[in-house]
């Protein structure tokens, strides 16, 4: 194992986060010289130190690094299979413990009215900014709007980052890599097979953050032409393209009341939860082979078919709506149209935003956001969840098994389209959908134990434990559309971040490093 490479990367990576504390620290002090509000300095200050704890971490990781190659005599050396999957994990741990150091500074420094941010111990803080670097959007914070501005930028900068995902930006960025740059880029996508869109993995790392950011751009101009301030826009484009869902508002997307706002938050929480090979295509005029793309018109059919099932238990069972902002909406055919598109597009993309809370709904409803929380978004996206391509494998080969008890000698496989589907990708996502199955049940188990004292129901940790795995944000309960996780202790705010990183990293990648063969020399 090749460890002073890790480091030396790892080093690289505080350095490129310490940046961005910056260039976020940078808008605080802005902010407030505009503003002129005596006290709101913390807030700046709590970033700009820990850009500064971030440069100085990582210019000692590097000299260490370099030291420590020195004196064996070696170069840099070579990033091979577990330096990459060591790299990611550490990556994402790492950038963790970093994005949260600001929330700490913070909610140390701000005394009594600390309690009220959510904000009161480590554990607290790391389980914001791992919500946030997974683009999950679960969070400790009861008073949303009580926050700084230049803390509420940081939490909305760390889920764009963490939509693509840090070392995809780290990919994109550093030109050190060479070759191991794709075994990271591999270890990270998501899907059971990520498509590359150049020969080179780092010029697709580029061609990815092209139109991630293209998205970002369009999506700040638009909620700017149905009337959202620049900062509210750029906020909220950060959470929606990302999928991540951290809102600036308590009452969430509810807040605005704009069907115009709506509509664009919901045609780019779609856009978010599609391929981004998708995008390639169209750039390159290859149209036919976009919409014959088996995920995608699964992906559009599932949200179709999922969003009128909802408007329809809505329309028969219930006489109103609770919004978001608890007021209540009468179930007219359009506005339980209107509350089921934004819930189920927000929830199968593990976006977060709600409108509507579906703690409300009927039962046929709830039991659909709960279904496209475990199925999420297309591989390949920015959205969370097993994926929509695993679900439907897996659903072929349940279908196959069960015909093979008729008829034996039948073997149908499973096609993506015109290709096959190997084996060994039919194999990997049957154990990822178990793994994450198995996940779930231990997690919400182990949130019961721990709140056994203040007796949590067992929906509320499951719901919790399933939100958290894929990625989602909100569950059902105490931890529901318009109720933080601020309700929960310590050791379940543990459990569910360990949850949220399984799900970011889909198993496999995190689990690899606590096998004792990782570690051997063979």
């Amino acid at each position: 194992m090749n460890f002073s490479l890790v480091v030396t990367e790892l080093a690289r990576l505080l350095l490129l986060l310490a940046g961005l504390l910056a260039v976020v620290a940078c808008y605080g002090v802005v902010d407030v010289l505009s503003a002129d509000v005596r006290g709101d300095w913390i807030a700046p200050a709590a970033l700009g130190i820990s850009s500064g704890v971030a440069v100085v971490v990582g210019s000692i990781m590097r000299w260490s690094a370099r030291r420590a190659r020195r004196r064996h005599g070696g170069g840099p050396g070579h990033l091979g299979r577990r330096e990459a999957i060591l790299l990611v994990a550490g990556s994402w741990v790492l950038g963790s413990v970093l994005a949260a150091l600001p929330y700490w500074i913070w909610g140390v420094w701000i005394g009594e009215p600390g309690a009220r941010s959510g904000f009161q111990s480590p554990v607290r803080c790391l389980f914001e900014s791992i919500s946030g670097l997974t683009t999950t959007g679960a969070s400790v914070v009861a008073d949303v709007e009580a926050l700084p501005p230049a803390i509420l930028l940081w939490r909305s900068t760390t889920q764009w980052v963490g939509g693509l995902g840090i070392v995809l930006l780290f990919v994109a960025v550093l030109p050190s890599l060479g070759v191991g740059g794709k075994r990271m880029f591999l270890a990270e996508s998501t899907g059971p097979s990520p498509e590359g869109l150049r020969p080179h993995v780092r010029s697709t790392a580029r061609v990815l953050w092209g139109f991630y950011l293209a998205l970002t751009v369009a999506q700040v101009l638009l909620l700017m032409a149905f009337g959202l301030g620049v900062f509210d826009a750029v906020n909220h484009a950060f959470a929606t393209v990302s999928t991540g869902g951290f809102s600036t508002r308590n009452a969430s997307i509810a807040a605005f009341d704009s069907l115009g706002v709506e509509a664009v938050i919901v045609l780019f929480m779609l856009l978010g939860g599609v391929n981004f090979a998708i995008y390639d295509r169209l750039v390159k005029g290859r149209f036919d082979l976009c919409w014959k793309d088996t995920e995608l018109r699964l992906y559009l059919g599932i949200l179709a078919a999922a969003s009128l099932v909802v408007a329809a238990s809505l329309v028969l069972e219930r006489s109103s709506i609770t919004t978001v902002a608890r007021t209540e909406v009468a179930t007219t055919v359009p506005a339980s149209l209107r509350a089921s598109i934004f819930t189920v597009v927000s929830i199968m993309t593990t976006t977060g935003f709600s409108t509507a809370d579906f703690d409300y709904f009927p039962v046929p409803a709830v039991a659909v956001v709960l279904v496209l929380m475990f199925i999420g978004g297309c591989a390949g996206s920015t959205a969370g969840g097993v994926k929509v391509i695993r679900a439907w494998i897996g659903a072929r080969q349940l279908a196959g098994e069960v015909e093979r008890e008729y008829r034996p000698s039948v073997v149908r496989p499973i096609r993506l389209g015109r290709r096959l589907v190997d084996p060994a990708t039919v194999s990997s996502s049957i154990v990822l959908l178990l793994a994450a199955m198995i996940a779930i049940l231990l997690g919400s188990f182990a949130v019961v134990v721990f709140e056994s004292g203040r007796g949590l129901g067992g929906g509320t940790a499951f719901s919790a434990a399933l939100s958290c795995l894929g990625n989602v944000g909100p569950g059902l309960g105490e931890v529901g559309a318009v109720e933080p996780y601020a309700v929960l202790g310590d050791r379940s705010l543990v459990v569910l971040s360990l949850l949220m990183l399984l799900g970011r990293l889909e198993f496999f990648a995190v689990l690899a490093i606590f096998t004792r063969s990782f570690w051997s020399r063979g």
